[in-house]
């Protein structure tokens, strides 16, 4: 089930899936710009056939010196199902929440963005234009698109975003070099299904500001950009999922998993970056997540945890977060815009159809070489997982 953004694109949900059932009897399908566009995550560790991450080695990773362009570079590999994305989270002192996803396959490219805060209807944008019309810069790494911009100049990244409803500039001071897992490749067992996943910049201050709908808005926070880009059949997307994004003036803290297709064996995979103010950072794709304290979305029957503990250890260093949902910002029922007959057969396809999105407290512990540091804050979690152990 496609994970654009905190929010959900109106276009998204009925579309795609009557498309997705329509094409599952052999006819060729190339995914349009909106498909299943938040596949961030992927292990250090294989069962059979799978080649993850070359090379990763959960713990304190060495960080670099200025930034690594080659993290941020427009790769496009031949294939029917290519896509790339670029993806902004960010988090804002007012409470608000925003993500821009700057989106390429072989036909399209795409802005999905959404704006969001507590209490408030949340707003979502979608735009397209032809990939053919995209322009890549020759030097350095930048790129722009009708009158959407992307550029890179040292530690400064900024943003131009302007659709039908939205015109927004964002500069990214970016706090921390950005990182891989191991060589940032993910082969399938099925030898021709792989990914590409890094974090160019794992956390950065924003500022900026923004027109929504004729509203103007000064924004400051924080946030981080990933880079992904993969060859996969949209059949094979995974549903079940969460992720934590937490960001602070001293720390950054970034985890997600989820378990891929039932086809390449239901392995849960699992990504987490950790940076603070020092310049230290940890990396790890093999912790263990428990959750507890369920409640349900009124009316929905759906539950989702108000709690979770998680540890992660390598290299001599160990970090462990204690997370509490705090308000739910977004529960939708992603099939809530299907016919009725329609909806038996997209459960079975994406085994999902719920999210939920929570601002949440955070408690993070980091040990290492006999040093205890402790972070405290809010952050935002989703969680898509409609199992319940």
């Amino acid at each position: 089930m496609s994970k654009e953004t905190v929010m959900w694109s109106e276009r998204t949900m009925a579309d795609r899936l009557k498309h997705l059932i329509a094409n599952r009897a052999g006819k060729a399908w190339i995914p349009g710009a909106l498909i299943f566009s938040f596949l961030l995550l992927m292990p250090a560790t294989a069962s059979d056939g799978w080649v993850l991450f070359k090379g990763q080695a959960n713990g304190p990773v060495k960080s670099p010196d200025g930034n690594d362009l080659s993290l941020f570079a427009h790769k496009k590999y031949p294939g029917l199902y290519w896509s790339e994305l670029y993806y902004h989270q960010m988090t804002f002192s007012d409470g608000s929440v925003m993500t821009a996803q700057l989106g390429f396959n072989a036909r399209e490219a795409s802005v999905v963005m959404a704006f969001a805060k507590a209490g408030a209807e949340p707003f979502t944008d979608y735009w397209v234009m032809d990939f053919d019309d995209v322009k890549f810069d020759g030097r350095g790494f930048g790129f722009s698109f009708g009158g959407n911009r992307v550029r890179l100049d040292g530690k400064k990244y900024q943003l131009d975003l302007e659709t039908g409803k939205v015109k927004a500039k964002l500069v990214f001071d970016i706090l921390s070099p950005g990182v891989t897992f191991g060589d940032g490749m993910v082969r399938y067992p099925d030898g021709k299904s792989f990914a590409y996943y890094s974090f160019p910049i794992p956390w950065a201050k924003v500022r900026g500001r923004a027109t929504i709908q004729g509203r103007e808005y000064d924004l400051e926070g924080f946030g981080n950009m990933n880079h992904d880009i993969q060859s996969l059949s949209p059949l094979y997307l995974p549903a079940n999922w969460q992720a934590f994004w937490f960001f602070g003036e001293d720390h950054a803290l970034m985890i997600a998993d989820f378990y891929v297709n039932k086809k390449f064996g239901e392995l849960l995979t699992q990504r987490l970056v950790f940076v603070d103010r020092e310049g230290g950072m940890f990396s790890s794709t093999n912790f263990p997540v428990k959750w507890d304290q369920w409640a349900e979305l009124k009316g929905s029957g759906f539950p989702y945890p108000r709690h979770y503990n998680l540890s992660a250890e390598g290299g001599g260093a160990r970090l462990e977060a204690e997370v509490n949902n705090c308000e739910v910002i977004l529960s939708k029922d992603l099939f809530s815009n299907l016919p009725a007959a329609l909806r038996p057969v997209a459960r079975q396809i994406t085994r999902n159809g719920w999210t939920v999105d929570c601002w949440s407290g955070y408690t993070l512990t980091y040990r290492q070489q006999g040093k205890i540091s402790t972070y405290q804050g809010l952050g935002m979690v989703r969680w898509t997982n409609e199992e319940a152990e």
